[in-house]
C-alpha cells in the first residue's frame, strides 16, 4: 500500500505544522508516516496527490472559487479538515463555515465548557471518553481544549440525501465537538471545534496522540 499523502495548508494564515514550539511532536510522526506537503499559495494544494487535506486555524477567507475547489475534492472521495477554536476567535469559524455550511456543517460561534470532567479544574480543558466509532481503536480518553460545539443544518440534512453526519467526538454532556459530513464515494469533511487537542502540550495527554493517529490511519 502506498503512503498517504497530508497536505497541511499554510495558504489561509493557519497554524504551520512546522512551527516547532507548538507543533514538533506532530510534524515529526508526520514526516515519518506521510508523505507531507505545506503549500503556500492555494493553487498549489493541487498540485500533489491528496489523500488529506488540512485547514489548521484558517486566518483568511476562502473565495468562491476556492470553496468550489474543494467541495470538488470532497465528492472526489478526498478527506479534508476545518479546525477552528471557541467563541470565533479570529474570525476562524467563520472562514471554516464558508465551506462547511455547503455540506450542512456548521462550527458555532460558542465554547463547551465541563464543570466536571476537565484538567485541572479548569472548565475549558475538556476531557472526554466519548469517542465515535471510527476513531476510538485503543482510545478511552481525549483532552480537548477550548472548543466550540458543532451543528448540522436540518434543512440541507434533508435536501443533501448523499450525505451522513458521523459524530466522532463528543463532550461527556453530549456536545458534539468533533463531526464529519460523509458522501457516498468515501468522501469527508470533518469540522473540528478546537485545534488545540493536536499541540505540544495536548498531544501528550490522555490518549491524545493514538487519537491523532486513528484521525489520519482511519479517515
Amino acid at each position: 500500500m502506498s503512503t498517504k499523502s497530508i497536505i497541511w495548508s499554510y495558504t489561509k494564515g493557519e497554524f504551520v505544522v512546522f512551527d516547532h514550539y507548538y507543533f514538533s511532536k506532530l510534524y515529526s510522526f508526520l514526516l515519518r508516516e506521510y508523505n507531507l506537503y505545506i503549500p503556500t499559495c492555494f493553487e498549489d494544494i493541487f498540485n500533489n496527490n491528496i489523500d488529506i487535506l488540512v485547514f489548521n486555524y484558517p486566518e483568511i477567507e476562502f473565495n468562491d472559487f476556492e470553496v468550489q475547489k474543494i467541495l470538488e475534492l470532497f465528492y472526489q472521495g478526498k478527506t479534508i479538515l476545518f479546525l477552528s477554536y471557541y467563541n470565533n476567535e479570529d474570525n476562524s469559524s467563520k472562514i471554516c463555515n464558508k465551506v462547511l455550511n455547503k455540506v450542512g456543517l456548521n462550527i458555532n460561534y460558542d465554547e463547551v465548557v465541563d464543570e466536571k470532567n476537565n484538567l485541572e479544574n479548569d472548565k475549558y480543558l475538556l476531557i472526554t471518553s466519548k469517542v465515535g466509532e471510527l476513531l476510538k481503536a485503543n482510545v478511552s480518553k481525549v483532552f480537548f481544549a477550548c472548543s466550540s460545539s458543532i451543528s448540522v443544518f436540518d434543512n440541507l440534512l434533508k435536501q443533501k440525501n448523499d450525505i451522513k453526519y458521523i459524530d466522532l467526538l463528543l463532550s461527556e454532556d453530549g456536545v458534539s465537538l468533533v463531526k464529519g459530513a460523509f458522501n457516498n464515494n468515501n468522501g469527508k469533511i470533518l469540522a473540528f471545534g478546537s485545534c488545540v487537542f493536536w499541540d505540544n502540550f495536548s498531544l501528550v495527554k490522555f490518549d491524545n496522540f493514538q487519537f491523532v493517529k486513528n484521525i489520519f490511519s482511519f479517515l
